[in-house]
């Protein structure tokens, strides 16, 4: 009989256990059912493969995958971000045709995938990225592109503008360089316009220019006026001449 008692306390314990949790996940109960994030060793990896904004005290570019540890740490103390989970941060995503917004994310870009923290701030949950139609973070939208043409490889693609006629991605592709004893990752970006269903690699306004000749004149004087650069402020100069060339549409 005392058996007996022990084992019902045992079961009446993991249930409480359970309920708690299911109180904690509510209706999110499918979102965390992904595997459990490896965490990156910081003796073995120099810098880390997550999406970061603008470096405040570098020019390096806003990926962390530029940043030492050091460099880091020191960003993620500036944003005021829990230590142990600071490489996650507020924001939201469509997830299985459903929107949830207010979650703790990150965006690994050398694995392509997108990872939410559990409840009680214990570890990350990867999940699948076929499930996830876009994600926001840091006021950037990523969104998964399952299949491409061109031999575009498939991957979370970060949507700098989306129109009618003009859509303009950036693809930042990560690399790992394996030293005697550390690794270390490298980015780069590569920026696609979609027009009418096809998708064309864009650098400068040259390359608008071959897609719409019929606005040559109309795209360099735009241009001009706007002092875009592409070559130190590639992101937003390529961003404001796919805005442009959507009105002219």
């Amino acid at each position: 009989m005392l058996f007996f008692v022990f084992g019902c306390s045992d079961i009446y314990a993991q249930h409480k256990v359970a309920e708690t949790y299911m109180d904690k996940v509510g209706d999110y109960s499918t979102v965390y059912m992904g595997r459990v994030e490896a965490i990156y060793n910081s003796r073995v990896y120099e810098n880390l493969p997550y999406y970061k904004p603008v470096d405040p005290f570098s020019k390096e570019y806003q990926t962390g995958t530029g940043f030492s540890m050091k460099d880091q740490r020191k960003l993620e103390s500036y944003k005021n971000q829990d230590v142990k989970n600071s490489d996650f941060v507020s924001g939201e995503m469509m997830y299985k045709n459903r929107f949830y917004s207010s979650q703790q994310l990150k965006l690994d870009l050398y694995k392509e995938c997108l990872i939410i923290l559990a409840p009680g701030n214990h570890y990350g949950v990867i999940l699948d990225s076929r499930d996830v139609q876009s994600a926001t973070l840091y006021g950037k939208t990523f969104v998964w592109y399952d299949t491409l043409p061109n031999d575009l490889k498939p991957g979370f693609y970060m949507q700098l503008h989306q129109g009618k006629d003009v859509t303009l991605l950036c693809k930042i592709s990560l690399s790992m360089q394996k030293n005697l004893t550390t690794s270390r990752f490298s980015s780069k970006e590569r920026f696609y316009l979609l027009h009418e269903g096809n998708y064309y690699s864009v650098k400068n306004k040259n390359s608008f220019t071959k897609i719409f000749p019929k606005y040559k004149n109309q795209i360099n004087q735009f241009s001009k006026e706007r002092k875009l650069d592409f070559n130190s402020d590639t992101e937003k100069s390529l961003a404001l001449l796919a805005q442009y060339c959507e009105s002219l549409f």
